[in-house]
């Protein structure tokens, strides 16, 4: 991740985008087009920030990107590194599966519900790629459910909620953003799951931890440096959101190598998430 980067904006949405084919007018002219007028922040190694003023809806953009990126014009090809999203509509409900997320101080916890902070950590259970993991992550754990459960690369802790509210016994929660893990941790405690689940602060490659099902909500830039290690992780079964286009494919052909075969694929708004499982020999 890199949280970092972010300026002194941290609650409006930001992106992470690699540039790697055309010119940065190019880009500028497609931002304009979403309608994001200021230019990208250049970080260095073709990647750019792009943060997304108030009046630009964060999904529509995602969306936008997503077109891009699965189909690209011959002068421009861009890459999602990253983002980092504001809960959206925060003090209303959100309807997420088979959950319900609140604002604090309107409810209490309880089954079908989960309680979110607004913040910055991704999950707000607004964006296709958090709500195709829920659906997954949901059917999983009504067919069986897992003694260990661990959510990579958590953001605000949705998915480590959800998998704990289906009656996952343990949880381990991993995010290496210090304020998206502080989040999560206040997120889980207002939930009064701490029992059940414990929020790292620390790159995946510092975790020893085995899991029976491993979920993990990334970009697909993440996802491919981490996938050697997700499946070194997980016992039996992996879910992962966050793809693509032909992604999904790819990401499908990378786990057969690594012996998960792909079980179930869903489909959102140009969005995909895949549940495999680890092949018996």
């Amino acid at each position: 991740m890199i949280g970092e980067f972010y300026g002194k904006n941290p609650g409006r949405p930001a992106a992470v985008v690699q540039l790697s084919r055309g010119t940065v007018d190019d880009f500028c002219a497609f931002l304009a087009d979403c309608g994001i007028d200021s230019p990208p922040q250049p970080l260095g190694k073709s990647l750019y920030l792009v943060h997304l003023p108030d009046e630009v809806e964060v999904n529509p953009f995602l969306s936008r990107l997503a077109g891009q990126i699965e189909d690209p014009p011959p002068e421009l090809a861009l890459e999602l590194v990253e983002t980092r999203m504001a809960v959206a509509g925060a003090g209303k409900r959100v309807a997420c599966g088979e959950f319900l997320l609140i604002a604090p101080g309107t409810e209490g916890p309880g089954p079908g519900r989960i309680i979110l902070s607004p913040g910055i950590g991704f999950g707000s259970g607004s964006h296709p790629s958090t709500r195709l993991a829920v659906a997954l992550l949901s059917r999983y754990l009504n067919e069986f459910i897992p003694k260990s459960v661990l959510d990579a690369g958590c953001g605000s802790g949705l998915l480590a909620m959800v998998a704990a509210r289906l009656g996952a016994r343990r949880v381990l929660a991993v995010e290496v953003d210090a304020r998206a893990a502080a989040e999560a941790k206040e997120n889980v405690a207002i939930n009064a799951l701490s029992g059940t689940i414990e929020v790292k602060n620390c790159p995946m490659e510092e975790i020893e931890a085995d899991a029976d099902l491993l979920v993990a909500n990334m970009t697909p830039a993440v996802l491919c440096s981490l996938a050697p290690r997700l499946m070194a992780m997980a016992g039996e079964g992996l879910i992962v959101s966050g793809l693509q286009g032909r992604q999904a494919d790819e990401f499908s052909a990378i786990f057969a190598a690594g012996g998960f075969v792909e079980e179930e694929r869903l489909a959102e708004e140009g969005w995909q998430a895949l549940t495999l499982r680890r092949q018996v020999s």
